[in-house]
């Protein structure tokens, strides 16, 4: 009895430090990563005064990023003008492991491309860890949390990577809307097609 008593309290616990980790992990503090269109480092408290920032991991071998490139462009310029949402690209992985997405490679397409947001390179992994992010592309919307900032969504851009004239749900768009009128989000959490981080 005490035996079963004893691993009663012990799974009880690890499910309690488990659950305070995940809540911890969904508050994301101010981290600097180099931005390749600047040329300086940029902070996220850059847009602390923002009600709703999108971050999407995205890299240049993953042939379901490529299939993101337009839509990911087109969602970025139609919240241009809205200084209440604002996005950034980041390239997760270790050049090393995917050439493709050495810097200068990364830094070309993203002036290319003309896209006016900040394209940061995360070789180290260590921003993708803080927000538990495991492939590309991978989208997120932060929104205002006491100094910081806590994950409202993350998961896909929407259903359909391949077929873009077949998306039925716009999830990560729906996500912006709703955050950048501080409404509730529907679905906060979806699940993502996409390449494994090159780690």
């Amino acid at each position: 009895m005490l035996k079963i008593i004893r691993h009663t309290v012990i799974g009880l616990i690890a499910f309690i430090l488990s659950a305070s980790l995940f809540i911890q992990s969904d508050q994301i503090q101010d981290f600097t990563l180099p931005n390749v269109v600047s040329g300086t480092d940029f902070s996220l408290s850059q847009y602390k005064n923002a009600e709703a920032v999108v971050i999407i991991f995205t890299s240049l071998y993953c042939p379901y990023a490529k299939f993101y490139e337009d839509r990911i462009s087109r969602l970025a310029d139609q919240y241009r003008n809205d200084s209440k949402v604002r996005f950034i690209l980041i390239n997760p992985n270790n050049p090393a492991k995917s050439r493709a997405d050495a810097s200068e490679n990364v830094a070309a397409l993203a002036k290319r491309r003309r896209l006016g947001i900040p394209v940061l390179i995360d070789q180290s992994q260590q921003v993708a860890d803080l927000f538990g992010a495991e492939k590309t592309p991978e989208a997120f919307v932060l929104t205002p949390y006491q100094d910081s900032f806590r994950i409202a969504y993350r998961g896909a851009i929407d259903d359909n990577p391949q077929v873009e004239i077949d998306v039925r749900h716009h999830y990560l768009q729906s996500a912006i809307n709703s955050a950048s009128q501080r409404q509730p989000i529907v679905v906060d959490q979806t699940t993502i097609t996409g390449c494994m981080i090159k780690r």
